[in-house]
């Protein structure tokens, strides 16, 4: 990000004329971009710098620029011994709009990551993998190393962003969260501290690619599904929150990431029509059910429909499923249904006779349960 930021031609040239430096911070004192690249990451007493003062020991004074967005604050820091010899008004004022042309560019610098990040999702392929590679480090994200794809959804997140009516206050909004999942990730992740934090509006999820050593998949899975509460629970702010991450496999290269990337956002898919309502998903423990809703739903949903259509009783299809559930017995269906067992097996007469199909008949089971599955996901 510092290259990127570090002296555009303008703000060079101003800075040379007046010898001082322009710094954004956020709320925390954090320098988002400056006129120097080597200011950049450096944390600042916001408290100390509104009392116009410095780290001890150096010569410059701090500033406040007229600033229209809440969330940051912009400073100047000003040569005290020159201090007397500036026009302040003239210098503050072409400081605040050279300050807010910076933070527009920081701000489309992270949207065009997450630009990027859906042109690989929708586009990339073994022809063009390299090219998407060379673009990525343009951005500091080397996709030859190995990562760890997951998709999070936060409950009530995606609603929240839209109905922000300014794009700037959305993208705010989304770059107050990926900083939050980041801090989380690298937070938990100590070893190797490296997260690159998208989001997919497309999706309404956060896709995270974590940097990992060569042939850590199953070992990193299995602690992310049994952390999960540990690493996700700071993004909560009550105990009605849900998080949902949907968990891709690792792997490397523009074309093998998009793939898991697809696989997680997929696994977050289903978990969230399942009504799973927290944890960490793969894409493998869903069985039949990834297969199906990685297929055209157009097809599928003609499938479902052919054999479900000619059941309109809720009750039926609750009996249905319960059976399902209790591994085909009818006597786990009465007791979990509280009905005598004549009467499940009763409907599950009036069922063969409706589908002309036996759900007590395994092979005609499995086209009835895929019928159900393909009802529940979509």
């Amino acid at each position: 990000m510092a290259t990127i930021f570090s002296s555009p031609k303008n703000l060079k040239n101003f800075i040379s004329l007046i010898d001082n430096e322009i710094v954004i911070l956020d709320q925390n004192g954090v320098c988002q971009t400056s006129s120097s690249p080597e200011l950049i990451g450096k944390k600042f007493d916001i408290e100390a710098m509104a009392r116009q003062k410095v780290d001890p020991g150096t010569c410059l004074q701090s500033l406040p620029i007229e600033n229209p967005h809440s969330n940051v604050e912009f400073f100047l820091l000003v040569d005290k011994k020159n201090l007397k010899t500036y026009n302040l008004n003239i210098i503050r004022k072409l400081s605040s709009m050279l300050a807010q042309k910076q933070l527009q560019e920081l701000r489309s610098f992270k949207g065009s990551t997450d630009e990027f990040i859906s042109r690989l999702m929708n586009q990339v392929n073994q022809e063009n993998a390299s090219q998407f590679e060379d673009e990525a480090k343009e951005f500091g994200i080397d996709l030859k190393d190995e990562y760890l794809s997951m998709a999070l959804r936060l409950s009530d997140l995606e609603s929240r962003i839209e109905k922000l009516e300014n794009e700037f206050d959305r993208q705010e909004e989304i770059d107050k969260w990926r900083k939050r999942i980041r801090s989380s990730v690298n937070g938990f992740f100590t070893k190797k501290p490296i997260a690159h934090v998208f989001y997919r509006p497309e999706e309404g999820v956060f896709v995270i690619l974590k940097a990992v050593d060569n042939d850590e998949e199953k070992k990193m899975v299995k602690l992310i599904k049994g952390s999960f509460q540990s690493i996700f629970s700071p993004l909560k702010f009550s105990s009605k929150d849900e998080v949902i991450a949907g968990i891709g496999g690792c792997s490397n290269g523009a074309n093998d990431i998009s793939k898991s990337i697809k696989e997680a956002e997929l696994a977050c898919r289903i978990a969230k029509k399942l009504d799973k309502s927290e944890g960490g998903f793969t894409f493998d423990e869903f069985g039949i059910i990834s297969i199906l809703a990685d297929k055209d739903n157009d097809e599928t949903s003609r499938f479902a429909e052919k054999i479900l259509d000619r059941i309109k009783n809720e009750i039926m299809l609750e009996t249905l499923n319960t059976f399902f559930n209790c591994n085909l017995s009818v006597t786990e269906t009465a007791r979990k249904l509280k009905l005598h067992r004549n009467t499940v097996i009763y409907r599950l007469n009036r069922i063969n006779e409706l589908l002309n199909l036996n759900p007590r008949n395994l092979d005609e089971a499995i086209s009835i349960k895929t019928a159900l599955l393909i009802k529940q996901i979509q």
